[in-house]
């Protein structure tokens, strides 16, 4: 899920000969870099079909000027008690929207949640346990990042072509 609990994945790696010990990078990596960083590693040419990027450079203190700044995360599960959703993180930040939907559904699946947007200030409510969707110091923050949440599902093409049902709540709940 979106939560800092899962989604965060501590990472160690030893290799003296390039990366100093005990440091800690707090670049936004996800998962799908992680074989990228692999094949760099091991000096193989990655697939232009791969989406992650090595993050080698990071773990010796080079963060690229082009590193991410914003991740984007889908979970595409429905459960009673894990509804689908999808969001965006960046350092301070997090938006997600929770539309609980199964794939390929015909009709709009009642769910025992509140469907809509989540919002929390990682800085101020590291646990997030404080939903600020609706508290004005952020509704221009809440905007901004609503515009770069469609450009991250625009990037990694995400727009949930042939799921009908799915796009009619997640637009209906767009705007609210």
């Amino acid at each position: 899920m979106i939560y800092e609990e899962s989604l965060r994945m501590p990472f160690v790696i030893s290799y003296p000969k390039e990366i100093k010990g005990n440091q800690r990078i707090d670049d936004i990596v996800l998962n799908i870099d992680f074989p990228s960083l692999f094949l760099d590693f091991a000096g193989i040419k990655q697939p232009g079909s791969m989406q992650g990027s090595s993050f080698r450079k990071n773990l010796s203190g080079k963060t690229p000027s082009d590193w991410r700044e914003t991740m984007y995360y889908r979970y595409w599960t429905n459960q009673d008690i894990r509804p689908a959703h999808f969001g965006i993180r960046n350092h301070h930040y997090k938006l997600a929207m929770f539309y609980g939907q199964p794939l390929n559904t015909e009709e709009i699946v009642e769910m025992p949640f509140q469907r809509g947007w989540e919002f929390y200030d990682l800085k101020k409510d590291p646990k997030e346990l404080h939903n600020a969707i609706n508290e004005p110091e952020y509704q221009d923050i809440i905007m901004e990042m609503k515009e770069e949440l469609k450009r991250q599902r625009e990037l990694v093409g995400d727009a949930d072509e042939g799921n009908e049902v799915i796009r009619r709540v997640i637009g209906e709940a767009w705007e609210k």
